[in-house]
């Protein structure tokens, strides 16, 4: 038999997995000094009221994120300023603790009270622009609390011009850690009597996605007081004005995440940053499509490792997934090779660089085991690996070979 038995919860808000309202609610979070969503009170909702309403009037390029027919932008409405502060604080008394049940398309956890459409929700669409990314409908019905956490927003968000930027992830301490940034921002702008507008955390190519979303993870950990862990991260990229109007999001992937976040913690920071700098933009978008960077970090031409070999094996192990055993006889084997290859000055080296096919390195590799121990038996198959349909990763390991050995010419001043 089914349980109708409604109950509430002690809290008002937690995050709902919807980017736009769990934006806003790290928004909450961060204007009130607050460590969660289920932290918020009554109190901390008037004070936000309080605090938009005093500089969103102020608030450069809101028309980005509300359209024209918003209550603070509409140009046929008069006193706009002291009649929004009046919807927000009515917003406020109408707002609710959680409870087990509710219609609102968002947090399902109050009644819907209003259709909201795009010109306070971002992309919802009335008319024939329904394009809202989750629905497709004109207009969602919602609750007083996730329609006031979308006029925080703006304080999340992020923009150089145009184009506005929102992340999302399901860690909190990452949303909240962004949002802290984002107020401090703000506030600062208000304080100085600056132009207020959305936050700018640091220079990036105007509207590129994939710099930003680099950047912003490194900024992140960089100035982070405790590791994030596993964590994904969705950009969502996107402008709602009268005139235009997109939507478009990239995913960065959980083990670039942490690929970064152990270089910046593990002491490589630098090696990271070198590497980033020196491929700059190209490698921005192939670490968000995840694509095989063994390619970005070797140059050939000046016979250079770019980044370092710890940063590299840290890539191979967090993103490669490369297999910790096979990357020692790797290391073991690269040693060896280059001991042999100094023999004679490096004069072999373009020999191993010229390999274009499996025979070839291997006819390579077995002169040299002639001539000096460069491998044993047991090494065979991490030297190389085959896959389930039985193709031979010899490529791979003819460029971790040369990893090894430009890294070793550049520590002894070898490099011609």
């Amino acid at each position: 038999m089914k349980n109708d038995t409604k109950f509430d919860f002690p809290f008002i808000y937690h995050f709902t997995g919807n980017p736009f309202v769990d934006g806003g609610i790290a928004a909450l979070c961060a204007l009130n000094g607050k460590n969660s969503p289920q932290e918020i009170t009554k109190k901390d909702l008037e004070l936000s009221s309080e605090f938009i309403a005093r500089i969103y009037p102020k608030w450069q390029k809101l028309r980005y994120l509300f359209t024209q027919n918003c209550l603070l932008l509409h140009p046929a409405i008069k006193n706009r300023a002291e009649r929004y502060e009046k919807y927000v604080n009515d917003l406020v008394h109408k707002i609710s603790n959680a409870s087990s049940d509710g219609d609102c398309a968002i947090c399902g956890m109050r009644n819907s009270v209003d259709l909201v459409l795009r010109h306070e929700y971002p992309l919802t669409g009335s008319g024939d622009l329904t394009n809202y990314f989750s629905f497709f409908e004109s207009g969602l019905p919602l609750c007083p609390a996730c329609i006031f956490a979308l006029h925080l927003v703006p304080l999340y968000l992020v923009s150089n011009d145009g184009t506005l930027f929102l992340a999302h992830s399901h860690n909190q301490k990452f949303m909240l850690d962004l949002a802290n940034g984002a107020i401090k921002y703000v506030r600062t702008m208000e304080a100085t009597g600056q132009t207020i507008s959305y936050y700018t955390p640091f220079e990036f190519k105007k509207n590129d996605r994939y710099e930003f979303l680099v950047k912003l993870v490194h900024k992140l950990i960089s100035e982070a007081d405790s590791p994030f862990g596993r964590v994904s991260v969705r950009l969502y990229s996107f402008i709602n004005s009268g005139q235009l109007n997109f939507l478009s999001f990239l995913d960065l992937p959980t083990d670039v995440f942490v690929f970064i976040e152990k270089a910046i913690q593990g002491g490589f920071k630098k090696n990271l940053d070198s590497f980033l700098k020196e491929l700059s933009p190209r490698i921005y978008q192939a670490l968000v499509e995840e694509k095989n960077l063994l390619y970005y970090f070797l140059q050939q031409k000046e016979r250079k490792l770019i980044g370092g070999w710890e940063l590299f094996i840290l890539y191979l192990v967090e993103v490669g997934k490369m297999d910790k055993e096979r990357l020692g006889v790797l290391k073991k084997v690269g040693k060896n090779l280059y001991d042999y290859l100094k023999s004679d000055n490096f004069k072999k080296l373009k020999d191993l660089e010229a390999v274009e096919k499996y025979s070839d390195l291997r006819l390579f590799l077995t002169k040299a085991q002639k001539e000096q121990m460069i491998w044993e038996i047991e090494d065979e198959q991490n030297l190389f690996p085959q896959d389930k349909e039985g193709a031979v990763h010899w490529k791979e390991t003819q460029l971790i070979l040369l990893a090894y050995i430009y890294e070793q010419l550049h520590k002894e001043n070898k490099v011609n």
